[in-house]
């Protein structure tokens, strides 16, 4: 999940025009999601818009050495914000400017794909209004995945030994492993 992983940090990158052209700011700063906005004194601090990724995969095995896994990426956008947007004027904007950057993220990222990763498809969006003083605004896809890295382990040989005895030598220390 790598390849995908870094396929949504090239995007963001590539679509960082688009983000200025509408007064947006571009994600600052993409990471893994380890609970960075939930325990900020735990880590360094981040720039914001944040993106934080996390994926599960479920696997199913094809002929040969091939799997084929049905994945769910999930992405929160990090955005600061007031502690509550009321009805005024100024928070009007500000959730008008909150609402399309979760479009542009959004538009940014569906249907992005790989040589592994079919296109994502979002299943599912909503906001989690725990953090304040963060706007946190979950988006969740799913794709289907190849995996072909078990050639990495071709010319290696997965065998048991049932009478192996090894002597040698250590220093002035003679050995027999039995």
């Amino acid at each position: 999940m790598l390849e995908i992983y870094n396929a949504i940090k090239a995007r963001l990158k590539e679509r960082e025009d688009l983000f200025k052209q509408l007064d947006l700011p571009p994600v600052k700063h993409i990471d893994y999601d380890k609970g960075q906005y939930l325990s900020p004194q735990d880590f360094e601090i981040f720039p914001m818009p944040a993106l934080f990724y996390t994926y599960n995969a479920t696997w199913r095995n094809k002929p040969g050495n091939t799997q084929i896994g049905t994945a769910t990426v999930d992405l929160k956008i990090v955005m600061p914000t007031s502690a509550s947007i009321a009805l005024n004027s100024s928070s009007i904007l500000q959730a008008e400017e909150v609402l399309n950057y979760h479009k542009v993220v959004h538009a940014s990222l569906q249907g992005l794909s790989t040589n592994e990763v079919s296109p994502l498809r979002r299943t599912q969006s909503g906001d989690d209004p725990s953090p304040v003083g963060l706007h946190i605004h979950n988006i969740t896809y799913t794709a289907e995945v190849t995996d072909n890295s078990t050639h990495l382990l071709e010319g290696y040989v997965d065998t048991e030994i049932e009478d192996l005895n090894i002597n040698g030598k250590v220093g002035a220390i003679e050995f027999l492993i039995e």
